[in-house]
């Protein structure tokens, strides 16, 4: 269940999505192509390659203020999934933390209606 002010609710009435397809959503806003077409391979060879990227969207998905950012970024970096891996860490078949802070950034934005 999602709170009415987090991320999820947010960005869910934002862009106009529906709540089961949060998470794919965030994925394919938070990655570059390449970073797509390899994780989507990826994820057909290994049931848990994508863990860590999907654990790291539903942290997100609890933030009810920006600043929260910072200590769910910690925690994806320090995720078992994103240790001493080659393809996530070398080629980074992974979610890009830059595009997810201007995700989150945009979401999260103060209202400017009065």
């Amino acid at each position: 269940m999602t709170g009415l002010n987090d991320f999820q609710a947010r960005f869910c009435r934002q862009y106009a999505v529906e709540p089961e397809r949060f998470a794919t959503e965030v994925l394919k806003r938070s990655t570059s192509l390449r970073a797509r077409l390899g994780l989507w391979l990826m994820g057909k060879l290994s049931d848990h390659y994508l863990q860590a990227d999907y654990d790291f969207i539903y942290d997100i998905g609890t933030m009810t203020r920006y600043d929260e950012y910072e200590q769910v970024v910690k925690s994806y970096f320090a995720h078992p999934m994103n240790q001493n891996n080659v393809l996530r860490q070398r080629f980074l078949l992974r979610i890009s933390t830059v595009r997810m802070r201007r995700l989150v950034r945009e979401v999260m934005k103060p209202s400017t209606a009065a």
